[in-house]
């Protein structure tokens, strides 16, 4: 059970702050909720605590510097198939995994993918795109969080830790 004033990832909401636990008496039942407040977008969370959807604790400082310092070995992944439908089970796949390692091989492949295609005037998908900013966005966003940094600044940081690293 988390704690209030604990900072969590859940689901595809990204990073919450855990604002309360208590029963919500317009629901007329018995169960514990947790009142969470996104950091990246407006509004609260009202989640069971016994609910299905994934969460876990926010990476730790070391933990971000770690993943940062993994990524130039992370392979590329992205959807070998063109269509659709296709694309859409693909990356539904990978954010329902919540493996960073996933994500960020999604954003290097969707990077390389549109900086290729765009020299030869075909820019990434609709659903490219999409799927490339939810990837970068909850990515930025915990590491961010973890580093105590503007999620604007991360790539910035990024760059500069693998410049130091390599």
């Amino acid at each position: 059970m988390y704690q209030i004033g604990e900072t969590i990832v859940y689901g595809q909401t990204g990073v919450c702050t855990v604002e309360a636990i208590g029963y919500l008496p317009e629901t007329g039942k018995k169960r514990l909720y947790y009142t969470l407040r996104p950091r990246y977008m407006p509004g609260m969370v009202y989640v069971p605590v016994e609910a299905p959807v994934y969460s876990r604790p926010l990476l730790s400082p070391t933990q971000a510097r770690d993943w940062i310092a993994r990524m130039p070995e992370i392979p590329e992944h992205i959807c070998p198939d063109g269509r659709l439908m296709a694309q859409r089970q693909f990356y539904s796949g990978v954010f329902h995994s919540h493996d960073m390692a996933l994500m960020i091989g999604v954003i290097k492949g969707l990077y390389h993918k549109e900086h290729s295609k765009t020299r030869n005037g075909r820019p990434l998908s609709v659903t490219e795109r999409q799927v490339f900013r939810q990837a970068e966005d909850l990515v930025h966003q915990e590491l961010a969080a973890s580093l105590g940094v503007e999620v604007e600044q991360i790539p910035q940081y990024i760059r500069n830790r693998l410049q130091m690293s390599g």
